[in-house]
């Protein structure tokens, strides 16, 4: 058997396990990052459009929150502006990176060391490179409040 007939079928395996075990590629690779970093969960994930875009994100749930962060994979991205709106009214427009390599994590943006509650968050944003590539995905991650200080 060919190297890459043996590479297809591989390559086909792995495709129909992800396809039954009901796991999303990018699910997957979320669990591989909350493996590396106890204690954050996802939020919210997004395909990003290759021209400026605005999405506004919906946080589902009453968890309180003492971080966010941003991992993105398929392309890079440009971040234009980012505000995160809490229940309570208050709009936190933190300082973050402007562009946000595929594979890699923005910054970690601090909310309050006994945790947020969070309403929605806005961002402007846009996959770089040839409109016809793939788009970026964001996964929007934060750090749940332990009253306990464990995760």
């Amino acid at each position: 058997m060919s190297h890459l007939n043996r590479s297809l079928i591989s390559l086909l395996v792995s495709v129909l396990l992800v396809s039954i075990s009901g796991c999303h590629p990018s699910s997957y690779l979320f669990e591989q990052f909350a493996q590396e970093e106890k204690g954050w969960v996802l939020l919210e994930e997004t395909k990003v459009n290759h021209i400026r875009e605005k999405d506004v994100l919906k946080i589902k749930g009453n968890q309180k929150f003492t971080s966010l962060r941003l991992y993105v994979r398929n392309r890079d991205i440009d971040i234009h502006d980012l505000e995160v709106h809490m229940i309570s009214g208050d709009i936190l427009k933190p300082a973050i990176e402007k562009e946000v390599k595929r594979g890699e994590r923005s910054r970690v943006i601090e909310l309050a060391a006994d945790g947020r509650q969070l309403d929605y968050i806005t961002m402007r944003y846009r996959s770089k490179g040839a409109w016809f590539t793939k788009r970026a995905t964001v996964l929007f991650v934060g750090k749940q409040y332990n009253p306990n200080g464990a995760y």
